[in-house]
């Protein structure tokens, strides 16, 4: 199990550091995935989109940039951090036994977005 982010499939201004590592355990998970499923090892992933009160949105999107931000997801708001817990122990349960190579985005509807509200914060 594997927590990630979107920037692996969402091009995000000023986070090719970040973008490159997350496409890099998006890879390994489908790639264990593969190899280990034939002995019941399964491998997944769960990627956060903007989650309130978290480090990673006060750096992102910070001020009015947030305001801006969060009036652009799909669903209307932020997650919160028991919505990411609930994804986790979904991927771990019972429930999720023949799901491997996958990784679960859970983001409100951001990634389809692409990468135009990071751009219109940039003034892009």
């Amino acid at each position: 199990m594997s927590v990630t982010a979107t920037q692996a499939d969402v091009p995000t201004p000023l986070q090719c550091h970040a973008g490159a590592a997350k496409a890099g355990i998006a890879k390994l998970t489908r790639d264990l995935g593969l190899e280990w499923g034939r002995s019941g090892v399964r491998v997944v992933a769960v990627a956060p989109g903007p989650i309130e009160g978290t480090e990673g949105m006060s750096r992102l999107a910070p001020g009015d940039a947030k305001t801006s931000l969060e009036r652009r997801v799909p669903l209307g708001r932020y997650g919160r951090i028991d919505e990411i817990a609930a994804a986790v122990l979904y991927l771990v349960s019972p429930a999720a036994a023949y799901v491997t190579g996958s990784t679960l985005l859970v983001d409100g509807g951001t990634s389809l977005l692409g990468a135009g509200p990071f751009l219109d914060m940039m003034g892009a």
